[in-house]
């Protein structure tokens, strides 16, 4: 079931504008107006995720913006694009990042390594048909904390950058964060 077909089944399209609010709720599993997880809810996500449609009637593709609230990327708001193909949930979504950063996981052009978004993946932890969205958006905000990987990056130089100057890292994130992501 496509997902335009699974929030015409669950009544997501009404008159006004408050359809996007519950496809929201479909797509993230549970999340209310847009923000993930609140903590108030008992989620790990603490309200650090919310998810906007540029296009209203574009239902597949939206943007996730991630604003972590502890570690290295504290005060940075980080969006990404996420595109629902037709054949999710057999295939993940298509996912980049946005924003300029210098992370171990993410190039400054955007490709983001991440095992779940992988269709077939070595340690066997890339996708299949039972993920869902809410675990994209649990290893995207992840990817700010307890996925925070140095030992397999993506970007090399600034994995080797950590391991060189863990300070200077840390300087090089908060100017990346003041100058692209707030």
């Amino acid at each position: 079931m496509t997902v335009q077909q699974q929030c015409q089944s669950s009544r997501c399209f009404q008159q006004d504008h408050s359809h996007v609010e519950n496809v929201v709720s479909l797509l993230l599993g549970g999340c209310m107006t847009g923000y993930c997880m609140h903590r108030h809810r008992g989620n790990p996500y603490t309200g650090t995720c919310k998810a906007s449609f540029p296009d209203e009637d574009k239902l597949h593709h939206f943007q996730l913006a991630v604003s972590p609230d502890e570690g290295y990327y504290q005060s940075g708001r980080f969006q990404f694009e996420i595109d629902v193909p037709e054949a999710y949930n057999m295939v993940p979504p298509k996912v980049r990042c946005l924003t300029r950063i210098w992370h171990p996981n993410i190039t400054e052009n955007g490709e983001i390594c991440l095992s779940l978004l992988r269709e077939h993946s070595i340690d066997g932890t890339g996708w299949a048909p039972t993920r869902t969205l809410k675990d994209v958006v649990w290893g995207l905000n992840s990817l700010f904390t307890d996925l925070l990987n140095f030992d397999d990056p993506l970007n090399i130089d600034a994995a080797e950058h950590h391991l060189r100057d863990k300070e200077d890292f840390r300087n090089k994130v908060q100017d990346y964060i003041k100058h692209y992501a707030r």
